[in-house]
């Protein structure tokens, strides 16, 4: 600090999540203004060598902590906790001296010119991922003993292009049982924690929890880098410590359930608790210590996401290095929890609690990321970037951080949580059957006060979990279904359960208020407050006017051709078109007692109840009784409407009621409260124009016109309505999208439809090989992060949903 002017800033900063060891930052000045020094200097301070503490005091069921630095609190994991922490700490003092097991090593990688290549690609992949300088994570050098490791052990040739160098790569980390979950990869982040979850039905699925007995019979993969010139297995039997390890297991173990080889004990997830394992040469350093769980398993997810990629999509190499997918657009829920006041370390105490919500959340999520280090803005500075927290250094600096405090430098941890739309709305998890009196005993721990005795259909008398109580905690009338389901509920309770009794935020929590009706216990009408519930009001009307529409145009008797509305063709479809029918309406209409149906029982009205025609469309089944010129066939369009209007007057049904108007091209009449606007398609019409030699200007306009309303607005509907019904969550963000660009003034700009398929592009975009959107918030930001980032003047959008659009059509798109 004394010599800043020369040296330049001079600050703290602490790496890896831990608090006890920071490193000084030097950044030199520069003679020219406004530009930054070409390199940065950091200084870590550590151990010259090992060769001071006996190796085996290292090994994993060694502890070399006191009992007392754990809380008594803890007491239920009370040997876990220990286990953890000792083997945090063993990791702690063997990365002081890390450079005696990776500086041999990494100088051979100048062996191989296509390594550093290869690695700049690993590089750049993982920052668009935000796994890139996390403190949880892999760093460069494990990234480059990871790739000396597959080049010794020929899982990678050197004569391998850099691009299949990395493929190789991604394939080791997807397919390697990394973590003894018992499968290597999987398509989602915890379907292997979940396989004791059987679902029993949508609104129940029975939860065993005995985290201890799985543990026993888990194994992990243990990769050792081998010697040059040597196998794997080779170099484990020249270990030193490991014939040390055996012997003193053999002669006087700590336990009666000590793994008999080193290798055992590294690969039993009871016995090695930190994570993945790659160990040197000699069996003392795992290069992966510091990488935990959580973090391995979302880099598992990235790297069998990316080889699918790689396999099946056109513009894999934008997607794999160009789209940033970090933490901020990732995941659907963010939920932030403050630090509790204790002495325990924040890795410690957070890797316990993601541990818990793991467990208890189970299927109903696909993942989960606590925001560590190297997710900020890539638009900022790279200090920015990397979100290490700093202390300038001057006389009134200490060089201290809270044990508790999180890497980023807050005092919070934040969670991203990736939403399972098929099971996170599920009601009841059951426990395990009463004569299973250790999972019991488990169920009961995990879950408090909430897990109560419970009878069941089947006869079972269980333990149970019940989350749709009214706790007064639900604000929206759909926020179950558009939020989620019940993810935040659980969080709540096991945070306050297990973690802190103090208050829990969630990220937007009222942003869905601009689509969906508050929760109120007063009776007010469910229809005016709940847009879901008016949704499906009048696609029943509409479900039902279809009906009637085609069984009355039938003909009354074999051989007649008049029916009992008056019409000469029965009517073969019926297929809607108006946004309301679709879920995507910002204000779905209201039900007007003067207009039919039950509502028209009382003849009276407050106040006016303004909306739309809802838009819908006949078809007549085949027939050579259509006119050949087009004027006559307009005439008989018209005819038709006109006789609809006096069947449906002379059926006298209690369901219509109101005016019946008719026009050239539309007829509107109300039926149980709603105004339905019914056009006629006709394809003899769109036949006759489309096979004109020399069509004039009027009749390519008018063949255009008819196509857009009468083609193209039905398939339009029709793979919205699909969308919607796989994702029910896009007819939400679609409304608060309307929402959006009518409060910036640009409804006469962007249309309808277009809205639509840009919400249906999110969610639909297999190039990307990301989860799709299941909450409201998460799928209307990536709408935002869509609209600013497309290239909309050089890229078409194209919005293929059900794969009909196939490689050559796309071809001649972009031509």
């Amino acid at each position: 600090a004394k010599h800043s002017k020369k040296l330049g800033t001079v600050q703290y900063k602490w790496y890896k999540g831990t608090n006890r060891s920071p490193y000084l930052e030097l950044v030199p000045t520069t003679q020219q203004k406004h530009k930054s020094s070409k390199f940065i200097v950091h200084l870590h301070f550590g151990m010259r060598s090992m060769d001071w503490i006996p190796q085996i005091r290292l090994v994993p069921n060694r502890c070399n902590i006191k009992q007392a630095k754990l809380d008594d609190e803890q007491s239920t994991s009370f040997g876990a906790a220990k286990s953890v922490q000792s083997q945090l700490y063993n990791q702690s003092l063997l990365y002081d001296a890390r450079h005696q097991f990776e500086d041999p090593y990494l100088s051979t990688l100048a062996d191989y010119p296509t390594v550093e290549p290869t690695l700049v690609l690993i590089q750049v992949w993982a920052l668009k991922r935000g796994l890139w300088r996390n403190h949880d994570g892999w760093s460069k050098e494990n990234v480059a003993i990871f790739l000396l490791y597959l080049l010794r052990t020929n899982r990678m040739n050197p004569r391998m292009t850099p691009i299949q160098q990395f493929t190789v790569a991604l394939q080791m980390w997807a397919t390697t049982n990394w973590l003894g979950t018992g499968s290597a990869s999987s398509s989602s982040h915890l379907e292997d924690e979940t396989k004791n979850q059987v679902r029993a039905s949508q609104s129940q699925a029975s939860q065993f929890v005995n985290d201890g007995a799985s543990k026993r019979r888990l194994r992990r993969d243990v990769l050792v880098l081998p010697l040059e010139e040597e196998t794997e297995k080779e170099t484990i039997r020249q270990s030193e410590l490991a014939r040390l390890y055996e012997r003193q297991t053999k002669d006087s173990p700590l336990t009666d359930n000590d793994p008999p080889t080193l290798m055992e004990a590294y690969a039993s997830v009871e016995h090695y608790n930190l994570g993945p394992v790659m160990m040197d040469p000699t069996l003392t350093y795992n290069y992966l210590g510091d990488v935990s769980p959580n973090y391995m398993k979302l880099l598992q997810y990235h790297a069998a996401k990316s080889l699918q990629g790689l396999k099946a999509t056109r513009s894999a190499f934008e997607h794999m290095f160009l789209e940033n997918v970090r933490f901020w657009n990732q995941w659907d829920i963010y939920i932030q929890i403050p630090v509790r006041k204790t002495s325990e370390e924040w890795e410690l105490s957070t890797r316990r609690l993601v541990q818990k919500l793991e467990l208890a959340l189970g299927n109903r999520i696909y993942g989960m990321r606590v925001l560590s280090t190297g997710n900020g803005d890539v638009s900022l500075q790279m200090s920015d970037l990397d979100q290490f927290p700093s202390e300038a250094v001057d006389k009134n600096s200490t060089g201290k951080q809270p044990l508790n405090s999180s890497p980023t430098g807050t005092r919070k941890i934040v969670l991203g949580i990736s939403v399972n739309p098929e099971t996170s709305q599920r009601v009841v998890d059951r426990g395990p059957p009463s004569d299973h009196r250790e999972e019991v005993k488990s169920f009961v721990d995990l879950w408090g006060e909430k897990a109560q005795l419970r009878r069941f259909k089947d006869g079972a008398i269980v333990q149970a979990v019940v989350w749709n109580d009214d706790d007064g905690k639900e604000q929206y009338q759909n926020q179950v279904r558009l939020q989620g389901g019940y993810i935040e509920k659980i969080v709540r309770h096991i945070v306050r359960v297990h973690y802190t009794k103090e208050q829990i935020d969630v990220a937007l929590p009222h942003l869905l208020s601009v689509v969906d009706g508050i929760t109120s216990n007063e009776r007010a009408p469910k229809l005016l407050v709940d847009p879901f519930s008016a949704h499906q009001q009048i696609m029943k009307a509409y479900e039902s006017l279809a009906s009637f529409l085609r069984e009355n145009s039938r003909p009354l008797q074999q051989g007649r051709q008049q029916s009992s509305l008056g019409l000469p063709l029965a009517i073969d479809g019926v297929e809607p078109l108006s946004p309301c029918l679709r879920y995507s309406e910002l204000f779905p209409p209201i039900p007007h007692p003067f207009l039919g149906g039950n509502a028209s029982t009382s003849k009276k009205v407050s106040g006016a109840l303004m909306a739309e025609p809802v838009l819908i469309q006949i078809r007549f089944g085949a027939s050579s009784k259509w006119p050949s010129d087009l004027k006559a066939i307009g005439a008989a369009k018209t005819a038709m409407l006109i006789q609809l209007a006096n069947g449906i007057d002379a059926a006298q049904d209690s369901d219509f009621d109101g005016p019946i108007i008719v026009t050239p091209n539309y007829v509107d009449l109300g039926y149980r409260g709603y105004c339905f606007r019914i056009l006629v398609r006709a394809d003899a019409e769109i036949r006759m124009l489309q096979g004109l030699v020399r069509p004039s200007a009027v009749a390519s306009s008018l063949l255009k016109d008819l196509t857009r309303v009468h083609v193209v607005a039905p398939q339009h509907h029709s793979m919205m309505h699909a969308v919607h019904t796989l994702h029910p969550s896009s007819g939400a963000v679609v409304r608060m999208a309307k929402r959006w660009i009518a409060n910036h003034l640009l409804s006469g700009l962007i249309s309808v439809e277009a809205i639509e398929l840009i919400v249906a592009k999110v969610y639909s975009d297999g190039e990307t090989r990301r989860e799709a959107p299941s909450t409201v918030v998460s799928g209307f930001l990536r709408f935002l992060h869509f609209l600013s980032s497309h290239d909309w003047l050089g890229e078409p959008l194209i919005v293929n949903p059900r794969g009909h659009i196939d490689e050559s059509e796309i071809d001649e798109i972009h031509q």
